[in-house]
């Protein structure tokens, strides 16, 4: 039994060495795999991410592909892909950091942050005023696992909070208690009908792709944000841009893009009314993100299902 890990793109040897902690007795081999002392058929576990299509199939012993982060386009999009289950990256501290950085940014459009920057550059003393947290509305697209912990965090700071999916999500009865709970693609403009933030969490695929376009856009209040910590292609960015030229929305608070990194001299990088971050709402830490593997692959060595296992037709399933 043997390990195959490639982070491409990132940090190989912090992964390798903790992988050596937490599963001593299982070597690892990094990508490529070079040397013929090495067995590629004792290659039972695949960590990837990014990894080059078609690669997997060469892998006959293959019994899971873990992706290193949450997102699976990655690999769905390898036409080639073992079928074998598919288990993405569910980090409880990844869930709570994306879920503070959309906390961060509803707090800095509710307290007027931005302003009292610009307030000081021109030596302003003067109190803005703002709505109590408890009438700043704030909508979240999306109620899978990170789409739930971002509402919990936003709501448990005091903020008046709906939730749209495209189907009713079984959630916790106190949860249900709390959110006010839109579903089906009908109720999606009444979700954000007045709100003052609203953040994506819907994955990328056939029906996210753009659905937040020139048509959604029109729905929101002229003075609101959209967050965007998902991914790039559920928002038309040309359709954003035309947005904040025209004042249809107030800002936009971008993490992810279509095109990753964002393209030099791309509009969005000057626009005064857009943030940018480099896809850091949610950090992937090596050594909790080892554990949760290590506890799914120790779950299959003992004959057991992996927890989180991805469903190519439905999305995910415990």
């Amino acid at each position: 039994m043997a390990i195959l890990l490639n982070n491409n793109g990132y940090d190989n040897t912090t992964w390798q060495h903790e992988l050596s902690l937490q599963l001593p007795s299982m070597p690892i081999y990094s990508y490529p795999i070079l040397g013929q002392e090495t067995d590629i058929d004792a290659v039972n576990y695949a960590l990837v991410w990014d990894h080059p299509k078609g690669d997997l199939r060469r892998y006959k012993n293959l019994r899971a592909i873990f992706s290193l982060g949450a997102g699976m386009e990655h690999l769905l999009s390898d036409e080639n892909l073992p079928d074998v289950p598919l288990v993405p990256l569910l980090d409880p501290i990844v869930a709570e950091d994306m879920a503070n950085y959309a906390l961060f940014w509803v707090m800095n459009c509710h307290r007027q942050y931005d302003n009292y920057r610009n307030q000081q550059s021109n030596e302003i003393w003067q109190a803005l005023e703002i709505k109590p947290s408890s009438e700043f509305k704030v909508t979240v697209l999306g109620l899978g696992r990170i789409g739930q912990k971002l509402t919990e965090t936003i709501q448990g700071s005091g903020y008046q909070v709906s939730a749209w999916d495209f189907k009713q999500k079984m959630l916790t009865q106190d949860f249900i208690q709390n959110i006010k709970m839109y579903a089906g693609i009908s109720e999606l403009y009444r979700s954000i009908e007045g709100a003052d933030v609203v953040i994506n969490c819907l994955p990328s695929n056939d029906k996210t792709r753009c659905l937040i376009n020139a048509d959604f856009l029109t729905q929101m209040s002229a003075e609101s944000t959209i967050v965007n910590v998902s991914r790039g292609a559920v928002i038309d960015e040309q359709d954003l841009l035309d947005a904040l030229n025209h004042k249809v929305i107030k800002s936009a608070v971008l993490d992810v893009f279509s095109i990753e990194p964002l393209p030099s001299k791309h509009e969005l990088w000057q626009h005064p009314k857009v943030t940018i971050t480099p896809h850091i709402s949610g950090a992937t830490y090596a050594r909790s993100g080892v554990s949760v593997i290590v506890k799914n692959i120790k779950r299959m060595e003992s004959g057991e299902i992996p927890e989180g296992v991805f469903d190519r037709n439905r999305g995910f399933k415990s």
